[in-house]
């Protein structure tokens, strides 16, 4: 596990590194980030039909009612 002083020297050194990249570059990674996002065709959701709950209570263990009947 990391020390508060490693994880703050990594910090640094990662702010350091995105901070280093040219406005041209962040550039053409957003529209090449566009471009992917285009490409993929939207997901459908599942169809799994009616939700059906088994039963937990079976014939033999049917409950009575209050007043026994």
């Amino acid at each position: 596990m990391l020390s508060n002083i490693q994880a703050t020297r990594w910090l640094q050194d990662a702010a350091a590194f995105w901070a280093s990249l040219d406005v041209s570059l962040w550039r053409e990674i957003c529209s090449d980030l566009q471009v992917e996002r285009k490409r993929q065709k939207p997901r459908k959701a599942l169809n799994l039909g009616p939700m059906r709950v088994p039963s937990t209570v079976s014939s033999s263990d049917q409950v009575t009612s209050m007043d026994g009947k």
